[in-house]
């Protein structure tokens, strides 16, 4: 935002209000660290499900929302090709990286959940 003085501002708008439903279900499934074996996967979205039945629609922008939301993380897996992104993990790991090896993981990663995102048309997703 361009304030009247000129100067240039950044309102980071991520935790500004609630979540659409819809999304915060997808994080949750979706996010790398997340290992729900298929029956607890399964009972989280039937009770998130339950719990927003007086939100219309979270069932049918589960659709919308999941491949996006698993976009987002497949690209998020892949801040280590950004050189900002390395010089900071290489300071507050104190020494320097095997920057090759971490980008290869991170591609790995980044690779499956794409694999995970494309299979994940039917719920639980």
């Amino acid at each position: 935002i361009k304030r009247p003085n000129g100067q240039i501002v950044f309102i980071d708008f991520e935790y500004f209000g609630w979540d659409d439903p819809a999304k915060m279900i997808s994080d949750y499934l979706l996010h790398p660290a997340q290992d729900l074996n298929e029956d607890l996967r399964q009972r989280f979205f039937d009770g998130c499900l339950d719990s927003f039945a007086d939100w219309p629609g979270v069932s049918s922008r589960m659709d919308l929302v999941y491949p996006l939301c698993g976009l987002k993380w497949c690209l998020l897996l892949l801040n280590e090709f950004l050189p900002r992104y390395i010089e900071t993990r290489e300071h507050a790991h104190g020494a320097s990286l095997d920057v090759a090896n971490l980008q290869s993981e991170q591609l790995a990663k980044s690779q499956r959940m794409l694999a995970r995102v494309r299979a994940g048309h039917e719920p639980p997703y």
